[in-house]
């Protein structure tokens, strides 16, 4: 039966609980997380009897990689971690800027109450990790949280398919904010752009909470860009 080596805890965004489901999981972590550095070449073989699992099991969790942007199949050539770049850093950006203050206007027409709550309970996990000392606990912690606020934000949208091209997005962009910002996690936490985009939002103030959250993403973007060059 196949085994999976998960020496990391799975990310939030966590498929089926498949085989492949799992090591695509774990793998995903390691590339976001930098571990496996981008453009390093993926020997498949080597992987699969490292997780001790087969190889039908590595080419699912390799499609899956390849679906979420975070690995490049060539001809001829196999499989590679996504490389990084200023151009393709800026497209996510751009995205990101467009389609995520779409989905919180969505949430603001059609969240109720519980969506409200989820958002500012959120915002107060995400305040009070800041609030800790500065470590790999707490950063790992400040990651999770920052993430969940703004998957919050979207919560009520009700359109799948822009779910998951955010979803895509996210993870895209986790990977240079958490490589960039590896040793400095105070370079994105953004205390006042966070708490004002919540408090719009559930004031029910679409166009002001669209664009605080469109500038947000471009801010952060910027900083991201300014330590790639």
């Amino acid at each position: 039966m196949d085994q999976v080596n998960t020496d990391r805890e799975p990310p939030p965004f966590a498929g089926k609980p498949t085989v492949a489901g799992r090591l695509a999981d774990v793998l995903c972590e390691q590339i976001v997380a930098g571990d496996l550095a981008p453009g390093r070449s993926l020997n498949l073989d080597q992987m699969r009897l490292a997780h001790g699992v087969s190889v039908s099991s590595m080419r699912e969790a390799m499609t899956r990689l390849v679906a979420l942007g975070l690995v490049r199949q060539e001809a001829q050539k196999g499989f590679a971690v996504a490389p990084m770049s200023a151009a393709d850093l800026s497209e996510i950006t751009t995205l990101r800027a467009e389609l995520l203050p779409l989905a919180l206007r969505q949430s603001i027409r059609q969240g109720t109450l519980d969506w409200e709550a989820a958002i500012m309970a959120a915002l107060y996990r995400l305040q009070r990790i800041e609030q800790r000392p500065v470590s790999a606990t707490q950063i790992d912690d400040w990651e999770t949280a920052h993430d969940a606020f703004h998957v919050a934000l979207h919560g009520a949208c009700r359109m799948p398919h822009l779910e998951q091209m955010l979803l895509r997005l996210q993870v895209m962009h986790d990977r240079y904010r958490r490589i960039l910002f590896r040793d400095a996690p105070s370079q994105t936490n953004q205390h006042d752009e966070h708490t004002a985009i919540a408090q719009a939002a559930v004031e029910r103030e679409a166009d002001r909470a669209g664009e605080l959250l469109r500038t947000h993403v471009m801010r952060t973007g910027l900083a991201l860009a300014s330590r790639l060059t």
